[in-house]
């Protein structure tokens, strides 16, 4: 039988595949992994400010970040996301009367929120003030709130004990608010690193005004702070 012919030698270079790709919008880790925190704890920012902080280093760099808000859609107070559908945020944010508005988890920028994929916005079913909080001294500052759906992103993770409360640790304080006297929110997401402060210091510069249940942080001679 006659001999098939031998095989083409191969080219020398690999055959050129034209580019192809694609576009990230949004990743999202995983929703049941509790995310920590560098520095120790997140305190996250309310209707107060964010001084002398700076921009968060990437989008959801904070995914537990969660923005309570009017209904169109303008934050007006912080929170953080504690398990898939619960948000912990500071007893004054939560009206007496009337709705919280919207949660929105995810939130980077808020003159781009509305068009960004990775948004997650959520209406309030229940709230839950603390039984002891007092809106005159802020005593038991603290409240929850159950959104109507369950979303993809991680809880912050919890401290077990109260090692995180003593003086001189470093925690973060994150949120839109002014980052000056007078100012305007910024745009995008802030953060600002604080050193907790002794109570006993914390309650001579507040005339007694601070109780067991309040955590008092930062720097004593201003410049960075949650508050103008």
């Amino acid at each position: 039988p006659p001999t098939p012919p031998a095989p083409p030698s191969a080219p020398p270079h690999p055959p050129v595949v034209p580019p192809s790709g694609f576009i990230v919008r949004c990743v999202v880790p995983s929703k049941r992994t509790p995310v920590p925190v560098t520095p120790k704890l997140a305190a996250l920012g309310s209707s107060g400010r964010i001084v002398g902080g700076v921009p968060v280093f990437y989008p959801r760099q904070f995914q537990f970040q969660a923005s309570l808000q009017y209904s169109n859609g303008y934050p007006f107070c912080g929170g953080a996301l504690i398990s898939s559908e619960w948000v912990v945020t500071a007893a004054h944010c939560v009206p007496q009367q009337g709705s919280v508005g919207q949660v929105a988890i995810g939130m980077h920028r808020i003159s781009t929120a509305a068009s960004d994929d990775c948004v997650q916005t959520r209406t309030v079913i229940r709230r839950f003030v603390h039984p002891d909080y007092d809106s005159g001294t802020l005593d038991s500052d603290i409240a929850l709130l159950q959104l109507s759906e369950a979303v993809d992103y991680g809880p912050i993770a919890l401290h077990t004990d109260s090692s995180f409360e003593s003086a001189g640790t470093s925690v973060t304080v994150s949120g839109w608010g002014d980052t000056s006297e007078g100012g305007s929110p910024p745009d995008v997401l802030m953060h600002v690193g604080v050193p907790v402060v002794a109570d006993e210091v914390c309650n001579t510069m507040y005339s007694g005004g601070i109780t067991a249940n309040m955590i008092c942080a930062g720097i004593t001679e201003g410049g960075k702070d949650s508050c103008q």
